[in-house]
Parts: structure tokens; sequence; C-alpha cells
């Protein structure tokens, strides 16, 4: 039986998905390379963690249908990772709990989109610094991922016009990033505190256009949430 997690970060040379979907016969090799000899076992991995990596959506292909008890994936600083691998990954459906995919700069709404739709039963997803993610992908999530806990949207193009909708449809949210959203304001942050009583992480760092009024209003609301900014004037 494979470990329910197998990571392969800082393996920046691994191409073939069938290493990392064999964790128990896989070894690294000092070149980063890795070998395997038990690619049957890999529908038993629940849990992958596969930064810093060259895996295509050619990989994600063969993980959506091989990995078919995957319920984690982190894909962070992955640049060949498209909306075309999100596409792959969803067919995974409802199984799929927990997913980033931060700084893979190629992913847009499209691809997320198409995630929410089909993994409704997310708690987490990261997306950091995939400046393409707008309100739109924003909308979808909120509408129909329901259940989510965790959401990092930090340098994305989102508004306070997706906030109100994610405050209004995931009223259970936990911990949120709107890190260097310039585009954010007061109403989505306070929409935020209005609806998510039980928040207890929000970062608003570098979020020029949040005023004291919405970071009060977060204090008022939601009193056991941690507030991360960088506004001296926040008090």
């Amino acid at each position: 039986m494979l470990p329910p997690l197998f990571s392969l970060r800082g393996c920046v040379f691994v191409r073939n998905i069938c290493y990392a979907l064999c964790a128990s016969a896989c070894s690294a090799r000092p070149d980063g390379r890795a070998f395997c000899s038990a690619p049957n076992q890999a529908a038993f991995i629940s849990e992958l963690n596969l930064p810093f990596s060259s895996l295509s959506d050619a990989a994600l292909r063969i993980l959506s249908t091989g990995c078919l008890h995957l319920r984690e994936l982190s894909l962070s600083d992955c640049p060949s990772v498209t909306d075309f691998g999100l596409y792959e990954l969803a067919k995974l459906g409802p199984s799929l709990r927990y997913v980033s995919v931060a700084k893979c700069d190629q992913i847009s709404d499209s691809g997320i989109m198409q995630l929410a739709k089909h993994c409704y039963k997310l708690r987490y997803l990261n997306v950091r610094g995939c400046e393409a993610v707008s309100d739109e992908a924003v909308a979808m999530l909120a509408k129909m991922c329901t259940r989510l806990k965790s959401l990092d949207i930090g340098k994305c193009d989102v508004t306070d016009v997706g906030l109100k909708l994610l405050a209004e449809y995931c009223p259970g949210l936990k911990k949120l990033s709107v890190k260097s959203c310039e585009m954010m304001g007061d109403g989505g942050i306070q929409s935020v505190a209005y609806n998510c009583r039980g928040l207890q992480q929000l970062n608003i760092q570098d979020c020029c256009q949040v005023s004291v009024e919405a970071y009060r209003t977060v204090k008022r609301f939601c009193r056991r949430c941690i507030i991360e900014h960088t506004n001296p004037g926040f008090y």
C-alpha cells in the first residue's frame, strides 16, 4: 500500500507523471530524477505535493485517470500547467478537496470555473499570483463550492463584486487572502465581515483601497479573526 502523501518538491526534471504515481516504488537519483516500478498502485494515492516541477497538462491527464482517490493536490509554481490541465483535474469530481495552483501563471478564469463546476466539494483553493483569474471565476466558485473554507486569491484580478458573491454564498469561510488585489475596496471586505462571522484569518496586505473603516468592521463582526495588513494607520 502506498503512503497517502508523496512529494516531488524540487525535482524540477521530473516530466513523466508515472514517477509521481508510484510513491512506494520511487527512488531519487543524484540527478534529481526518479525511477519507479509499480505504476499500478497509483490509485491508492490521496495526496500529491508537486511544486516547482515541470509537469505538463498531459501529465495531469494521466493523473486524473490514475489517481482516482486523490483528495489533495499542490501544483504551485508549475509554469507548464494551463487551463487544459485543470480541465483534466476536474474529472476527479467532488472527491477533490484541496487544490493549490499558486503562481501557475497560465491559469485563467476558464480553468478555475471548470474546477469549480465539477469539484464542488472543494474546501481549499489557492490561486495566488494567477493574475488572469477574475471576478468571473470567483463568482462560479462562490455559487458552486459553498463549502469552501480557505481561499487565496492574492494578486488576482478580483474586485469587490467577486468578494461580495463569495461572502454571500460561502458564509463558512475561515481563511481568506486578497493580498495585493489592487482593485479591492471596502465593500468586498465589509461583506465578508457581515456574512462570514467565523472568519479566522484575513490578509489585506498591499490593498491600498481598503480603509480603516473596513478594517474596523472586520474587527467588530469577526472577533477571532487575525488580520494581516501593511497600513500603519489601522488600529
